[in-house]
């Protein structure tokens, strides 16, 4: 019999697509997992229409799969971020059928993803899962995404994270990722996309969908929060290949990913910026590091200047300036 797991999906003013995940994660062939939705203190009614699709009432279609309405209603467990389970919450909650059940968990404040993920990540924990799925909430999954991810984990313990072949949610055919490297002088990261047929080692993993063995949190701790948003998965998978474990993509499980617009705005611009300097001053050696700041401040760094002023973008360019001063000077 598989073990239990859970799977947490973040939401944040995004309902419409995490009703489509949930729909695609309730039909899947795998029997024991509870979803433990996160919201991230939303103010576009998500949590409102969350429970209409609990209901039964909100319907979702998709061109992934076709709704189904046999485990309507679902059994909603709701809790603040602030929480604290009694052994009769517990069993409630573990007893309950997988597809008939939803974990709610109102956050006061937005906490970003990493942040935001760990509050699911130590309610994971206090149900005593030796399993957590970290999953986007813009993605949807194959029916037998979670039987293949899981297979790996269970016959070598050398695994500490996990991630499926990622395709384009618009373009189904076409890979988004499967696994990902950095480029250590220059601070950026790019995206495997080869067909690969085996279990294949990686530097990293998408965010998006991350399947973590507990004894992997217990060694290394939860989720980086000094990012807020970007860079966080990639972080946790370097530190988990540090402390010994290995980080793999198994091609035979598969999620489609809706991929945002990369187009420039300043909190993109700002993070990005900042937060590769966070990264690089953790991990990179002293010869990389002095190789990255010298490209960032002569290459980069004119580029970004004839690029956004070019655009006539001044808000920009001053977000990428702060990025990279409160990089270069962040405590972690």
């Amino acid at each position: 019999m598989y073990p239990n797991i859970s799977i947490i999906i973040l939401n944040w003013n995004g309902w419409e697509d995490t009703l489509e995940c949930l729909e695609s994660i309730y039909q899947i062939n795998y029997a024991n997992y509870t979803v433990i939705l996160v919201d991230n203190n939303s103010n576009d009614d998500s949590l409102l229409n969350i429970k209409k699709y609990c209901s039964g009432e909100l319907k979702v279609n998709s061109k992934f799969f076709y709704y189904k309405n046999q485990n309507k209603p679902i059994k909603i467990f709701e809790y603040s971020n602030c929480f604290h389970l009694s052994h009769e919450e517990k069993l409630s909650i573990c007893n309950t059928e997988s597809n008939n059940k939803l974990v709610i968990i109102k956050n006061d404040k937005n906490y970003g993803y990493a942040e935001g993920n760990n509050v699911g990540l130590r309610f994971s924990l206090e149900l005593g899962y030796d399993f957590i799925l970290v999953l986007n909430n813009d993605t949807v999954v194959h029916k037998d995404f979670l039987n293949k991810l899981i297979y790996p984990m269970i016959h070598k313990k050398s695994i500490g994270i996990i991630g499926p072949k990622i395709y384009h949610y618009n373009t189904p055919n076409q890979i988004f990722s499967t696994g990902g490297k950095v480029n250590w002088y220059k601070g950026t990261n790019l995206a495997i996309k080869k067909d690969f047929k085996i279990l294949n080692d990686v530097e990293y993993v998408s965010g998006c969908c991350m399947l973590i063995r507990k004894d992997l949190i217990d060694a290394i701790g939860l989720l980086p929060n000094d990012y807020f948003l970007y860079v966080e998965e990639i972080d946790y998978c370097i530190k988990a290949k540090i402390n010994s474990f290995r980080v793999v993509n198994y091609p035979k499980s598969i999620i489609w990913h809706k991929i945002s617009s990369t187009s420039a705005n300043e909190g993109r611009e700002y993070y990005i910026t900042r937060n590769w300097f966070i990264f690089m001053r953790k991990y990179a050696s002293s010869q990389t590091l002095i190789v990255f700041i010298l490209w960032t401040i002569t290459i980069h760094l004119i580029y970004k200047t004839f690029f956004i002023l070019y655009k006539n973008n001044s808000k920009t360019y001053k977000a990428h300036l702060r990025g990279l001063y409160e990089g270069l000077f962040y405590k972690y």
